[in-house]
């Protein structure tokens, strides 16, 4: 443990948190882009799911259905960032998550990072208390802490030609070079002076960002409940607001390319909170 600890709390010395530096100045995964070769896919069914924010139940209840859906094949299940936070059993997501091993695999989101940011400043200082929306973090693992920190901004499956990210991609910016911060926080995109000035929140002249992207690769995305299911020629957006009592929504990004929804048990938490 006490080596898990060390190991953790030296990511902070990373001399390559310096570059793209993301909101909270976090350690960066050793891998922030991560590319998938076609021979770890060719043989299994992609799954990629929205939001969960700690929807435990749904989130079974949808890979049931996925199962269902492809009985006769083995499914690689991947998520679009923010697994945890705000929810009801984050703890039993990220259990879940971590028990299919190479099965399934995530992006940051920015609620990990919020979450990160958290339980550093509390490995780092025993006196500071976790605040109230934060403390089911103190529940976690050291592996699970270290399984968050690594968590890459982005995944590319070039054999099927798509991405997959929390929130957004500047259109014309190589993966290698785009903001981390706007990779888990962007919305909304102006453009301006011949130059894409991306943001958070709907601002005077903006358009969700999806609209200008022209591939080629298809991009799968959440982080925007608010305008739900999109499907757009080139990107897919999957938050559909299960936390708030929507739906927890995931899509077969091969084969059938179904599409399938579970309703959420209750609204966990009002869309402003």
């Amino acid at each position: 443990m006490a080596a898990l600890l060390y190991s953790l709390l030296s990511l902070l010395k990373r001399p390559e948190k310096k570059i793209r530096n993301n909101k909270y100045n976090l350690p960066n995964p050793k891998v922030p882009n991560l590319e998938i070769e076609n021979k770890f896919v060719h043989d299994k069914a992609i799954f990629i799911i929205g939001d969960v924010h700690g929807c435990y139940d749904e989130l079974c209840e949808l890979m049931d259905l996925a199962r269902s859906a492809e009985p006769n094949k083995e499914i690689l299940f991947m998520f679009v960032g923010d697994i945890v936070n705000k929810g009801p059993k984050s703890c039993e997501v990220l259990t879940l998550i971590r028990s299919l091993g190479d099965r399934a695999f995530s992006v940051r989101g920015n609620h990990e990072e919020a979450v990160l940011r958290e339980i550093l400043k509390s490995d780092l200082n025993q006196e500071y208390v976790l605040p109230h929306k934060y403390q089911w973090a103190m529940h976690l693992s050291m592996e699970d802490k270290a399984f968050l920190l690594e968590l890459p901004y982005t995944i590319y499956v070039p054999s099927l030609n798509f991405i997959v990210v929390h929130a957004g991609i500047i259109p014309g910016v190589s993966l290698v070079e785009q903001n981390f911060e706007d990779l888990v926080s962007m919305r909304y995109i102006t453009f301006e002076d011949n130059k894409y000035k991306p943001s958070s929140f709907s601002l005077q002249g903006s358009s969700p960002w999806a609209l200008f992207w022209a591939g080629p690769e298809h991009v799968y995305f959440g982080h925007h409940a608010a305008l739900g299911l999109q499907l757009l020629d080139f990107a897919t957006g999957l938050d559909t607001g299960c936390l708030y009592g929507g739906e927890l929504t995931g899509v077969f990004a091969n084969g059938s390319r179904q599409r399938l929804c579970v309703k959420a048990k209750t609204m966990y938490r009002k869309p402003d909170d």
